[in-house]
């Protein structure tokens, strides 16, 4: 393993380097080693996260605040003038509800893996969850359904991660073939 002085921890040089073509360019053997190099590099990288997760997370995260928001909304005052603090969390909830939708916008090359039947019921405990926070926030089972938007998001992250598990083990299988 050949290590540039300058550079201590830098990459093993390819091999036959000595061969280089007068141009600077690979010759075949290099080229193929660094095909090789490459490829085993791409087979250690984790999947990319599916769009539909960050946005499920945004949505969870704002059915928290929100309803936490709505449970210490009675105990704020409102400005003269202004919006009732009811009013401004929800508008607040909202706009994030939006940020959630753009970011799948954003990703949509990775929009439609994982919508599937599993994230249409995670949605449904959503929006459950979401519409108990809005009109019970207020009361003390708010404290109680706050916290329950973390659960779909674990089920949901740990369903993913084992899929994404099961793909890279059944990839390494059939590259080991």
């Amino acid at each position: 393993m050949s290590r540039s002085p300058e550079h201590p921890t830098s990459h093993p040089a390819p091999p036959d380097r000595e061969a280089q073509s007068p141009g600077g360019e690979p010759s075949a053997a290099q080229a193929q080693a660094m095909l090789a190099q490459a490829a085993g590099a791409a087979r250690t990288l984790p999947a990319p996260v599916p769009a539909v997760l960050i946005c499920y997370g945004i949505l969870c995260a704002v059915g928290t605040f929100g309803t936490l928001g709505m449970h210490l909304a009675p105990y704020m005052t409102t400005p003269p003038g202004g919006l009732s603090p009811t009013v401004t969390i929800l508008i607040l909830a909202f706009m994030w509800i939006g940020a959630a939708i753009i970011a799948g916008m954003v990703f949509r090359e990775r929009w439609r893996r994982g919508l599937s039947t599993r994230w249409l019921v995670y949605m449904g405990v959503w929006a459950v969850l979401w519409v108990l926070g809005m009109t019970l926030g207020g009361t003390m089972l708010g404290m109680f359904i706050a916290p329950a938007f973390v659960v779909p998001f674990v089920i949901a992250v740990s369903t993913e991660a084992a899929k994404a598990r099961d793909a890279r083990q059944a990839q390494q299988a059939g590259a080991g073939r």
